[in-house]
């Protein structure tokens, strides 16, 4: 490379370096403006109006997000701007005329024969005169004021723009008063902004219920007419349980709402397991409410052994079944086993007099001994575990027996 095309892309590359800043000015202008504007709208609906904290919540999101708007605008724009060395060789030329082209010109003439086929123009000049038109390029923008690169069409303008638009922002401050500290504080952290007046009444709360029950949820709210959401937390740990989120609809039917209350509702299907629940409307949340559900002891089966008496001349006989009705002769003796879902602390048979008889216990089942004297003897059997009461019906016939021939 020779030393006069050595010293053109010198000031090229100065050249250049003013075209990058006039790309970054014109965008940070631009973002700024943008994100000042935001910021007088902001602070402006933030006096002017009574707000809360979901409401503070939404204008600091905005202003994050314009921020980050801005932000991405200026790279896209700094990243798109057209400042390599043909460029500015070609905004350097206009420095001398609008129309001026020559130091791109001696730009293009002056490349080294190792440039890449097809950056390198082939004039028919000796290398003498092509040397002497770089030189003379290269003493030209030397001389020239490349500081002036830097100002862009519409500069003026837009930073008087920018001007009016901070002192807009700082007069509304100033209107504010004390008023502005405490708002800008409470969009800073919204945690610090007053909750919204909206009551929130749930039906029914917390209850205990039988497994498998569908529960309706009433939710009354006033205050607002933005629709409650249900959070229910879902299976998992304690703490890892996050909240899953539904919407609330209207209710017109079963429903009791007070004065100024609007009434939305939701059906929990087939409830199996302990749910914990509660309500939101923007930022006031009910508090934390849990329907349990009751695991009763039930029968899942029952073996019994007849030992018939000795006028029917028949020998024990034993079977299986699902409904724990007893039919046998007179007389005759059943050992009833009842197989129980979950293990019980105790079981008892009650008669219809009001007797009742214990069971024998075993791991998931009660053994009883069972005479059967008339139809109807045993009202029910129940078997219970801490608070937990399971009843089932139970019945005994004694059909007239047949005596076998001897």
């Amino acid at each position: 490379m020779s030393p006069a095309y050595d010293a053109l892309l010198r000031e090229l590359h100065r050249a250049r370096r003013f075209l990058i800043w006039r790309s970054v000015e014109r965008a940070g202008v631009f973002a700024t403006l943008g994100l000042l504007s935001l910021a007088v709208l902001a602070l402006l609906l933030a006096l002017v109006l009574p707000l809360h904290r979901s409401e503070y919540a939404a204008l600091r999101s905005a202003l994050l997000v314009g921020a980050m708007g801005g932000l991405i605008f200026a790279l896209v724009r700094v990243m798109r701007s057209r400042a390599g060395l043909p460029e500015a060789a070609l905004e350097a030329s206009h420095l001398i005329h609008e129309r001026d082209d020559g130091l791109l010109t001696a730009f293009e003439l002056g490349r080294p024969p190792s440039a890449p086929p097809g950056t390198r123009v082939s004039t028919g000049y000796s290398d003498a005169l092509t040397q002497h038109a770089v030189r003379s390029a290269a003493d030209r923008a030397a001389s020239l004021p490349l500081g002036r690169l830097r100002v862009w069409s519409g500069r003026k303008r837009s930073i008087e723009r920018l001007g009016i638009v901070f002192l807009v922002l700082a007069g509304v401050a100033a209107l504010g008063g004390s008023r502005t500290v405490t708002t800008v504080r409470r969009i800073a952290d919204p945690e610090r902004a007053p909750l919204a007046p909206i009551g929130i009444r749930v039906e029914p709360g917390s209850e205990e219920v039988e497994g498998g029950v569908s529960v309706p949820v009433r939710v009354y709210i006033s205050g607002t007419d933005r629709k409650p959401r249900l959070l229910v937390k879902e299976r998992g740990a304690e703490s890892e349980r996050p909240w899953r989120e539904q919407a609330l609809e209207r209710a017109t039917d079963g429903v009791a709402p007070r004065a100024r209350e609007r009434s939305y509702a939701a059906v929990i299907p087939n409830l199996n397991e302990d749910l914990v629940y509660q309500v939101r409307d923007l930022d006031q949340v009910s508090p934390v409410y849990r329907i349990s559900v009751r695991d009763l002891p039930r029968a899942s089966g029952f073996r019994v052994r007849y030992e018939y008496p000795a006028y029917c001349g028949l020998t024990p006989e034993a079977s299986n079944g699902i409904t724990g009705d007893l039919v046998a002769p007179r007389g005759t003796r059943a050992r009833l086993e009842v197989l129980l879902n979950r293990s019980v602390d105790t079981a008892s048979l009650q008669y219809d007099g009001g007797a009742a008889l214990s069971g024998e216990l075993g791991e998931r089942l009660a053994r009883f001994v069972v005479s059967i004297r008339a139809d109807g003897a045993i009202a029910s059997a129940s078997w219970m575990r801490a608070a937990a009461r399971s009843t089932w019906g139970l019945t005994t016939s004694s059909p007239s027996p047949t005596v076998p021939r001897r």
